[in-house]
């Protein structure tokens, strides 16, 4: 049954609403709720490991932290707050991925011990095909924006033969053997992220409908845990060639704390991208009016103690942000008794509601057992 579905429609499939009637995007987070663990009081929460790992075998790389700060949801900050971004990413041991990669940010983030992250869209210039060479991760989107404001496929320039293992094939052997992230968009439907899953890439990143979203008239995807849960059951499904091995998640989607993010990765995910928050931590106000690069509340102007620079006051803001989440990250898994981020499984959730148990697989509160659906 869950085969008929499109992932960014699959609430509005098994709780049968029309659009009029549905709940919010992050009700099914809100609907999912974390189990005790028996080893709980065990289990010390600073002593509880975050680490994770992208890609397998030559390209793997090992990431202290498991979510992502990224410089673009809902409008591009200036380049004074991508600097606040990459000082707050030197302090806090987490992975930044820009969406407009400069090739000296991330040669600066590099030497600076960031695992930098570029993603690569349509456009094949000099300077991507630098950034490329020089990132810690490359992302290759399969769609983006159009000049309509539609979503038009990204992959094609990269390829002659239509084929997203060659453009995968050619993304590793430009950047070096870097790990490579296939983004199926926040469209992509179950053909397409199969096509993901056999193409080679060490990972596949997935898409709900970030908080910003909204605000800026976006209304396509779905809430995150749907998305994660669809991806899941999409890799198990389908048949990889031989000695090919199984590819992680990445998850996006308006992702706001701690709890969320376990949320997400108890169910499968193994990388959360967060990009709101972070900037709402920086000091944006989701005012809608924000351009490319023109954000009106962020990285702007001097501060009137002293003329100092609002980008630095932004980066301690964003620092004591990732500094609280990381905290409470461990404080939420140890609550789970677990003693590694990587140990998350749906059996440390339960689901309030028949509908969201039935959207995510975690198990049914009170049944105690994931749904028959989720079984086969």
């Amino acid at each position: 049954m869950q085969d008929a579905y499109r992932w960014w429609d699959a609430l509005d499939e098994v709780a049968g609403i029309s659009d009029e009637g549905a709940p919010s995007p992050w009700d099914v987070l809100s609907l999912v709720a974390r189990r005790p663990g028996p080893d709980r009081l065990k289990t010390l929460p600073d002593r509880v490991d975050l680490g994770t790992s992208l890609g397998s075998g030559e390209s793997a790389r090992d990431l202290s932290l498991p979510f992502v700060l990224t410089d673009n949801s809902g409008g591009q900050l200036s380049p004074q707050s991508r600097l606040a971004l990459l000082q707050a990413a030197v302090r806090s041991g987490c992975a930044l991925r820009l969406t407009d990669p400069s090739s000296d940010l991330l040669e600066l983030g590099g030497e600076l011990g960031v695992d930098m992250w570029a993603v690569v869209g349509p456009y094949r210039g000099p300077q991507v095909l630098e950034a490329v060479r020089t990132a810690s991760v490359v992302e290759l989107q399969l769609t983006s924006m159009g000049p309509d404001g539609g979503m038009t496929r990204a992959v094609d320039p990269w390829n002659a033969d239509d084929s997203l293992t060659s453009s995968v094939d050619l993304m590793r052997s430009i950047s070096g053997d870097s790990p490579v992230v296939v983004n199926t968009g926040p469209l992509a439907d179950r053909s397409t992220m199969r096509q993901a899953v056999v193409s080679g890439a060490d990972a596949i990143m997935v898409q709900g409908l970030s908080r910003s979203s909204r605000m800026h008239g976006r209304k396509v995807g779905t809430d995150p845990l749907g998305a994660v849960a669809s991806m899941v059951r999409t890799v198990a499904r389908t048949k990889r060639p031989e000695g090919l091995p199984s590819p992680k998640l990445v998850v996006s989607g308006g992702f706001k704390d701690a709890l969320e993010v376990v949320k997400a990765i108890a169910l499968g995910a193994d990388l959360v991208v967060m990009g709101t928050a972070p900037r709402i931590a920086m000091g944006c106000t989701l005012c809608d009016e924000c351009g490319e690069g023109d954000c009106p509340k962020v990285g702007h102007g001097l501060r009137a103690e002293g003329g100092r620079p609002d980008w630095k006051t932004e980066a301690e803001g964003l620092t004591a942000f990732l500094g609280r989440l990381t905290t409470q990250t461990q404080q939420v898994l140890a609550q789970m008794g677990l003693a590694s981020v990587t140990e998350a499984s749906p059996a440390n959730l339960e689901a309030y509601t028949y509908d969201a148990a039935a959207v995510t697989g975690a198990p049914l509160a009170g049944y105690g057992e994931t749904l028959p659906m989720w079984l086969h």
